[in-house]
């Protein structure tokens, strides 16, 4: 979130089905308006653990096996 902040200097938040989506422990204050990037944010914080699951999957295969 920290990353998203500085490059784009919004606050990001997360959509859940089209919709804002509220967190656990702030309240959500976003703008539909800027719907595109929320978009952004949502869906790279769902795939980076993927990607750092499999990059860690892949170094553990070569360097152990």
């Amino acid at each position: 979130m920290l990353l998203f902040e500085k490059i784009f200097k919004k606050v990001p938040y997360q959509t859940h089905r089209g919709k804002l989506s509220d967190g656990i422990w702030i309240e959500n204050k976003g703008d539909l308006k800027h719907k595109n990037y929320y978009d952004m944010y949502t869906f790279s914080v769902m795939i980076l653990p993927i990607f750092i699951m499999t990059g860690l999957f892949i170094l553990i295969k070569e360097n152990v096996c």
